[in-house]
């Protein structure tokens, strides 16, 4: 299962990071486009590569 979270993750951050028109229309409509764009990106980045190493915890 948390390799399926992982696998769905890292998709989302290249999404961010490339400024796919999808994700900074839903950025500029929140009036935050791009920081929240990259830092939602950062985030799905940290969390794809903590995920399998984290789940003992």
């Amino acid at each position: 299962m948390r390799i399926v979270v992982a696998a769905i993750l890292l998709p989302l951050f290249y999404f961010k990071f490339s400024g796919a028109e999808e994700s900074s229309y839903i950025c500029k409509t929140l009036e935050m486009e791009p920081y929240e764009r990259i830092g939602s990106g950062i985030v799905a980045l940290i969390a794809s590569i903590l995920i399998p190493r984290t789940t003992l915890l």
